[in-house]
């Protein structure tokens, strides 16, 4: 496969790859509660300031995939070809979702860099949340996963620039 044939295919993979996450965010985000996140802790008290966190770096990465989902598609959708608008798409979404994802901003989650020794998932909690943001977080991880993976050239690239 030639350059412009395997640039094409990772914008197209990309696409539906982020489709398919902020599809399933805003899902999520759109029938979900503070309350029903929260976990009370053991003096019988909830931290909403935490759940806060959560769900506010979660709706931010729900902007950035479907933004870059929406660059994906116009760059596919042109009649010429603009590889070096694909190239800079596909790192601005490398640090946008993939970063945010595994690093998010206000530092809610993390990722443990052990988990692929493990099988256990990579994302993880400082607090303890409800079930359904965990399950949430597992697919979501199972989605950006193969992303960053796909995108992995990109990652000395976005950390020097």
């Amino acid at each position: 496969m030639n350059s412009y044939a395997t640039l094409r295919a990772k914008l197209e993979f990309t696409s539906e790859s982020l489709s398919r996450v902020s599809k399933a965010l805003s899902h999520f985000l759109n029938h979900i509660t503070i309350d029903s996140i929260c976990v009370k802790n053991e003096k019988g008290e909830m931290n909403y300031e935490y759940c806060s966190d959560l769900l506010s770096d979660l709706r931010k990465i729900e902007v950035y995939c479907a933004e870059g989902n929406e660059a994906c598609r116009r760059l596919l959708r042109s009649a010429a070809f603009p590889e070096e608008a694909a190239e800079m798409t596909l790192k601005r979404i490398y640090y946008k979702c993939i970063e945010n994802f595994f690093s998010p901003k206000k530092e809610a989650w993390y990722e443990d860099s052990r988990a692929a020794y493990t099988g256990d998932t990579s994302v993880h909690f400082y607090q303890e949340v409800a079930d359904s943001l965990k399950t949430v977080m597992e697919d979501l991880e199972n989605e950006f996963l193969p992303i960053r993976e796909n995108l992995q050239c990109y990652e000395s690239n976005v950390q020097s620039s």
